[in-house]
């Protein structure tokens, strides 16, 4: 008895394998049988959006499970292909890529008066990460802006930051004139501090 050695090759380099066989003395048929394979690529958009999973080489036309999951402040609106958070897709000849589309979740801007009765305050309201927020805020009648606390002008833009933000207009009194008395020619006025 001869010791052989058979090598198999199919047209895709990663499918070749060689294999030892022991040719019995009436001799022997051998049948090399081949499975075309592709690859699957899953990809999240944008990619601190969420996690994919699934992607690999596999048999054409098996099923395989494709699974997106959203990250924190995120939330997962598709699949290119249209299919459902997780679910099997069949791998086509040539392989394909599946895109899992993520948006970041929207917060809240507040914005608020303080005293409140010093102004009103506008600008509010519940937008996307990352845009760009005008707010405002007006004096009552005896009231003077004093302020944001983020230390912008009375009507500013703010660039909305995830986990939203609470921005406050601060007001005081407008000081009131009292005891106006003259003397001569000397006019004295008290304004309280």
């Amino acid at each position: 008895t001869e010791i052989y050695t058979l090598s198999l090759h199919d047209a895709l380099p990663i499918c070749a394998q060689t294999h030892n066989v022991t040719v019995p003395a009436g001799g022997a048929t051998y049948t090399a049988s081949f499975q075309q394979t592709a690859t699957i690529t899953v990809v999240a958009n944008p990619s601190n959006g969420g996690t994919v999973s699934g992607g690999g080489t596999y048999t054409v036309g098996s099923s395989q499970q494709i699974s997106a999951n959203a990250n924190s402040g995120w939330t997962f609106t598709g699949w290119s292909d249209g299919g459902a958070q997780t679910h099997n897709v069949t791998v086509p000849a040539g392989g394909a890529t599946y895109t899992a589309s993520f948006q970041q979740q929207p917060v809240t801007i507040t914005v608020v008066a303080s005293p409140s009765n010093g102004g009103t305050v506008s600008g509010g309201g519940i937008y996307t990460v990352g845009s760009s927020q005008q707010i405002s805020a007006n004096a009552n009648s005896g009231w003077t802006f004093a302020g944001w606390s983020d230390g912008g002008a009375q009507t500013h833009n703010v660039t909305v930051a995830a986990g939203g933000a609470t921005l406050t207009a601060n007001f005081v009194p407008r000081p009131i004139i009292s005891n106006p008395h003259r003397t001569g020619t000397t006019f004295t006025l008290s304004v309280p501090t």
